[in-house]
């Protein structure tokens, strides 16, 4: 365990928040792709 200082705590949410929503975009684009490729 490693010890951040207060300042930097929103810093470290903010990126954490940005990679959240980084792998959930990446992941809806995945679905939509392989959704599509599906034939009726």
């Amino acid at each position: 365990m490693s010890y951040q200082p207060q300042s930097r705590f929103w810093e470290l949410q903010w990126i954490y928040t940005a990679l959240a929503f980084t792998t959930a975009a990446v992941l809806v684009a995945l679905s939509f792709v392989v959704v599509g490729r599906i034939e009726p």
